[in-house]
Formats: structure tokens, C-alpha cells, sequence
């Protein structure tokens, strides 16, 4: 296919793309606010109104670490400061009063991040393969539901994602021009993302891989020059690290905790399996949610094709892969959210596949007949996970399960009742009648022991009940509560999903039905 004729077509659909983005990653941003944030935004949003209060940088957390989330939201809060009217007295009053706007904001910031990728992904799709491809990878990245869940969260999935991508386009700029400018760069770029995630500093191999490579083909640079660039490439990146995360070392006392929690071993539904098996989950759920059957062949071609091709750097951009899907794979844990930072690779090698699919099945017919088949398969391609991530935006923008809960509870609790409820169940965080607890309801306490404390109704949620039910073993004390409550009790009220509705199912239950 000669690419260079659909240049000035890519560029328009680059800017398609980014604008059919923007109105899905925006669409439901304000997912369940103003009644409660997500899981984890109170550690951002929270913190980085602290700083700004207090007037200094120490975001006091170094869990991701996440400098690259902090400090621009709260260059943002700075900004939205000069705004605040005279009625109130300082942002903490105001964060207080209409904490929403702030969260907004910050959802706001992690879709920008995740925005920014699609033309670095473009970029690198150009540059290893052709311009083709890159717009056909975007196009597939898009489509991905784990990617558009979680940008739309105030986490570092998002920002983590742009600096994975940024590094890896910097070290691309390399093979061009092996320069120590360059070096610096693609450093400072993986110095960034580690500031983001930790283990973004699994893409280092990729600099030291390219840049060597890069000196090899270059006749004229000195083994001692390419040590030179290589020193200095590891330097840039530990600069890049320590200069967007200074208080990672100026308060290591909060920070080792912080690394010890996010080192843990274990994490209900989330842990058991040894490194092998994580690196065969995180294939198998890369292809049951965001590939689907149909981009799960072209990547297999296009697999076939890049081992048969043998150039360096489709070849690198699969190593990248396979690289980082076992440095997280070593963890106790597995999250599919881990795997976001690969995913562009993942989308440009599937939709490689799918173009020289079309190049050796269509190159004697006209070319009007290759773009209309082009456009064709990639819409196949995009409409399994396409389809799931427009529902999860319509589901965002209506009133989910909790939300539903929350407003069945607030007409039918009556007035002396006491609820208890765990994680992921109502939106009820003022309300002097209900307790929330961060742990399963099953755990160090039975039914009788909820009911010897006056507790009237209990509330428990899918979204908690699947993790421990999935390994009866592990946790007895909890599936002996949910299977009296599943299997042996009438709830009050149940709220399920729907195509329309998000949210896990939860089930409302008076204590003094339970048997």
C-alpha cells in the first residue's frame, strides 16, 4: 500500500480521532460526583488541596509515586484560587464546600494525559511501521474499555500511559539521531514516567537497547562514545526522577512505608498466582477485554509478519511488550490496570497485522477498493471493546447502582435504623444512620455479632462478595456471611446493572430477616 499518498488522509483522521476522544472520554465524566469519589482519588485530589493550604510540596504519599499527577493539579488549584469569589475565605473552605469541582478537575487533568498519547502513538506507528498503522493503531487503542475506566479516574493510569508512550517515541528519536540531546530526552522521559508509575523503569532497556543499537549502526561513534551516551542516558533518567519527585528522598521516612504497602503480597481476588501464571493472565485479559477475537488475529499476524521481517524495531516494540508483561508479571499481585502502559504497542502490532492483511490480500485491486476494506475490518476490529467502552460512558453519565441505593435508602431507612455497609455499596458518606467499613463485612465478625451491636441492615456488594467466593478456602469467615445472606436470605431491595446502568449488584438486607 503506498502510504505516503494517505499522509494528508492520516492527518485527518488523526484529528478525528482526537476529537471522537475527547467526546468519549468526557462523555459521564462526572461519574456518581457530587455524591462520592472513586477508589484512590481522595489520595490525590485530597493531598494536592493540602499542599496548597499548607504552601509547600510534600504531597506526604509515595505510593505510585504519582509527582507527575500532584504538582500539575496543583499548578490547576492555583489557577482556580484566583478565581474564588469573596465569600470564601481560602480553597480549603471551598474544596470543603463543593469538593466536586476539585475531583472534576483532576478527572479532567488524567483524560488530558490519556488525550495527549493518541498523536505519540500516531508518531510511533509512523515511524516503526507507517503512517497507516499508526492511525489504525490509535484507532484500535481507543476502542480498549480498561484504558477509558481508568483515565477517566483521578489515578496515574493515565499519566503513567503518556510517559510509557512519550519514552518510548524518545527513544525512537535515537535510532534517528543517536545525539547525546536525544539520550537526555528519552532519559528525562523515562525518569517522568517512573515519577508516575514505579515500574515504568522497566522501559530503561529499551533506551540502553536502542541507543546501543543505534551506536552500532552509526561507524563513527567509538565504543567509549556509546558508553559515554549510555552513562549519561541513566543519569538523565535518575534526574528526571529526582527532579519531578524531590520529597521521594527529602521525606524517605514517609515514603519506605509507602513502598512496603504497594509491595504487599497479597489483595483479595488479586493475588495466588506465581509470575508465570500472571504473565498468562495478563495475555488472557488483554485478549477476553480489550483485543477481542478479531484483534487478536491481526496481532497474531502481524507477530508473524514482524518475525519474519526481522527489523529492529517492530522487533523492539515486541520485546517492550514482553518485557514489561514479565517485569509486572513478578509481582504477587496482578491488575489488569498494570498492563495500560503496553497497550498502545499492543494496538499498533494488531493493527499491522490488519494493514498487511489488506496489503497481500487486496494489492491488485484499486485503491478505492483497499481503503473501503481497510476501513471496513478496523471498524470490525474496534466494535467488540468499542462497543463496551460506549456503554461504560453511558453508564457513567447515568445514575449507577450506588447512586440508586443511595436514594432508596434516604426515602425507606427509617429514622432509628442503623446500617452497616462495606466498600463499593451506597453513596451514603453523610449519614449519621450508616457506617461504612473498608473491609468485607465477613471479616473478624459474623451476622450475630453485627446484630449484638444494633446494626438493623446490611448492605453488601458484588464487587466485594465475587473476590472472596472465587477461593472459599482462603476465606472461610467471609463466604460463610455471604452465603447465608446469598443463599439462605431475602434482601429488602436488590440493585443490579444494566446496559444502561453501571455499578456491581448490591443487596439490602434487615438484620432482623436474617436467619
Amino acid at each position: 500500500m503506498q502510504t505516503q499518498r494517505l499522509s494528508t488522509w492520516s492527518r485527518f483522521g488523526l484529528l478525528a480521532l482526537i476529537l471522537a476522544a475527547t467526546w468519549l472520554y468526557t462523555w459521564g465524566l462526572q461519574r456518581n460526583l457530587p455524591y462520592s469519589a472513586e477508589a484512590d482519588e481522595n489520595i490525590f485530589v485530597e493531598r494536592t488541596v493540602a499542599m496548597f493550604n499548607r504552601g509547600d510540596g510534600n504531597p506526604g504519599w509515595f505510593g505510585n509515586p504519582g509527582s507527575t499527577l500532584f504538582y500539575p493539579l496543583l499548578a490547576i488549584y492555583q489557577l482556580v484560587d484566583l478565581g474564588r469569589d469573596a465569600t470564601t475565605p481560602d480553597l480549603a473552605t471551598w474544596f470543603a464546600r463543593e469538593p466536586w469541582l476539585f475531583y472534576l478537575l483532576a478527572r479532567l487533568l488524567s483524560v488530558a494525559y490519556t488525550l495527549l498519547t493518541i498523536p505519540l502513538l500516531y508518531q510511533i506507528g509512523r515511524r516503526v511501521f507507517n503512517p497507516i498503522t499508526g492511525l489504525i493503531g490509535a484507532a484500535l487503542f481507543l476502542s480498549y474499555p480498561t484504558v477509558l475506566f481508568h483515565s477517566k479516574s483521578v489515578r496515574t493510569d493515565g499519566v503513567g500511559l503518556f510517559f510509557a508512550t512519550l519514552s518510548v517515541w524518545a527513544c525512537l528519536q535515537i535510532v534517528q539521531q543517536p545525539t547525546l540531546r536525544r539520550h537526555i530526552l528519552a532519559g528525562i522521559s523515562i525518569g517522568l514516567g517512573i515519577a508516575s508509575r514505579y515500574f515504568l523503569v522497566l522501559f530503561a532497556p529499551l533506551l540502553l537497547w536502542l541507543s546501543w543499537r543505534a551506536g552500532q549502526a552509526n561507524r563513527t561513534r567509538t565504543w567509549k562514545t556509546q558508553v559515554l551516551a549510555l552513562v549519561i542516558s541513566l543519569l538523565a533518567i535518575g534526574f528526571g526522577f529526582a527532579l519531578s519527585t524531590p520529597y521521594f528522598f527529602l521525606d524517605f521516612s514517609t515514603a519506605w512505608p509507602n513502598l512496603v504497602t504497594e509491595g504487599r503480597s497479597t489483595h483479595p481476588g488479586a493475588d495466588g498466582l506465581s509470575p508465570l501464571q500472571n504473565f498468562l493472565w495478563y495475555l488472557e485479559q488483554l485478549v477476553r477485554s480489550e483485543y477481542r477475537a478479531l484483534q487478536t488475529g491481526f496481532a497474531i499476524i502481524g507477530l508473524a509478519v514482524i518475525g519474519w521481517q526481522h527489523r529492529l524495531l517492530p522487533l523492539s516494540l515486541v520485546g517492550m511488550i514482553v518485557l514489561f508483561l514479565a517485569g509486572i508479571s513478578a509481582s504477587p499481585l496482578h491488575w489488569l490496570r498494570w498492563a495500560i502502559p503496553i497497550l498502545p504497542l499492543a494496538a499498533l502490532i494488531s493493527g499491522y497485522g490488519l494493514v498487511t492483511s489488506i496489503d497481500r490480500l487486496a494489492h491488485t485491486h484499486a485503491p478505492f477498493i483497499r481503503r473501503t476494506l481497510l476501513i471496513g475490518l478496523t471498524l470490525a476490529a474496534i466494535a467488540q471493546p468499542g462497543l463496551r467502552s460506549v456503554q461504560l460512558s453511558v453508564q457513567d453519565a447515568n445514575p449507577n447502582t450506588r447512586l440508586a441505593a443511595r436514594l432508596w435508602l434516604l426515602d425507606h431507612l427509617p429514622a432509628q435504623a442503623r446500617l452497616i455497609q462495606e466498600p463499593y455499596t451506597a453513596l451514603l458518606l453523610d449519614d449519621p444512620r450508616v457506617t461504612n467499613t473498608d473491609r468485607s463485612l465477613g471479616t473478624e465478625r459474623t451476622l450475630a455479632d453485627y446484630q449484638r451491636q444494633g446494626y438493623t441492615h446490611l448492605i453488601v456488594s458484588s464487587a466485594m462478595y465475587d473476590r472472596f467466593l472465587a477461593e472459599p478456602a482462603r476465606y472461610p469467615s467471609e463466604v460463610a456471611l455471604y452465603q447465608t445472606l446469598l443463599q439462605q436470605s431475602t434482601p429488602l431491595v436488590t440493585f443490579a446493572p444494566t446496559w444502561f446502568r453501571g455499578g456491581p449488584t448490591l443487596h439490602i438486607y434487615a438484620l432482623t430477616a436474617v436467619p
